[in-house]
């Protein structure tokens, strides 16, 4: 369930935990201070869907990767996120793992689309 919003006022859909073997990205960059955010609007403003960031990396992806891991299994801290010593990172401040080469995937979904996704559902009698 969208619960937080990018740069442009889209909900954010975490996906979730994904391994990054054989996966090419539509946009790519190096970011010494990448962050899930930063992430989300550098592909947004690519017009890309999916954001999958992985330590400095910031890959941009039009499909999900096939192989999804378990949440925790995308532990690194987030380079561009604040953390106290020894603190270790939790949900939206964790940006995949360098050791499963693995990705924290979100999804921008555009606040119009969330309520026309809502109203379609709605009359095919889902909530």
């Amino acid at each position: 369930m969208p619960s937080s919003k990018d740069g442009f006022g889209n909900f954010i859909v975490h996906e979730g935990c994904f391994e990054l073997t054989g996966v090419t990205p539509e946009e790519s960059r190096n970011d010494p201070q990448n962050a899930n955010s930063v992430c989300i609007d550098y592909c947004v403003e690519n017009g890309v869907t999916y954001a999958a960031s992985i330590s400095d990396r910031c890959l941009c992806l039009n499909s999900l990767p096939s192989n999804k891991l378990a949440d925790d299994q995308c532990d690194d801290q987030c380079p561009g996120n604040i953390f106290e010593e020894g603190e270790a990172c939790v949900g939206f401040g964790c940006c995949g793992s360098q050791s499963n080469n693995a990705a924290s995937i979100y999804q921008s979904v555009s606040a119009s689309r969330d309520k026309n996704v809502k109203k379609s559902n709605k009359i095919k009698g889902m909530k």
